[in-house]
C-alpha cells in the first residue's frame, strides 16, 4: 500500500504548517490564557478553508474529505 501524499494534500499539509507557525505559535500564550481563539484567527482559518472539510459542498462545506481533515488537524 502506498502512503505517498499527492500534491494536493502535500500542499494542504503545508499550507496548515506555514499558518500555524505564522499565526497561531505567536499567540498560543495569550489564546490559552483567555480561552478563545480571537475572531480576527478564526477568520483567517475560514478563508483557508478548513472549516467545513468534511461537509458536502450543498450543505455550505467544502467536501474536502476525512483525509484532508485529518492531515489540516
Amino acid at each position: 500500500m502506498d502512503f505517498t501524499l499527492n500534491e494536493k494534500q502535500k500542499m494542504l499539509q503545508s499550507m496548515v504548517r506555514d499558518f500555524t507557525r505564522k499565526e497561531i505559535e505567536t499567540r498560543w500564550q495569550e489564546m490559552e490564557k483567555s480561552r478563545r481563539i480571537p475572531d480576527d484567527l478564526l477568520k483567517q482559518l475560514a478563508s483557508l478553508g478548513l472549516f467545513g472539510m468534511t461537509v458536502p459542498v450543498e450543505y455550505i462545506g467544502n467536501d474536502a474529505g476525512g483525509f484532508a481533515h485529518l492531515l489540516a488537524i
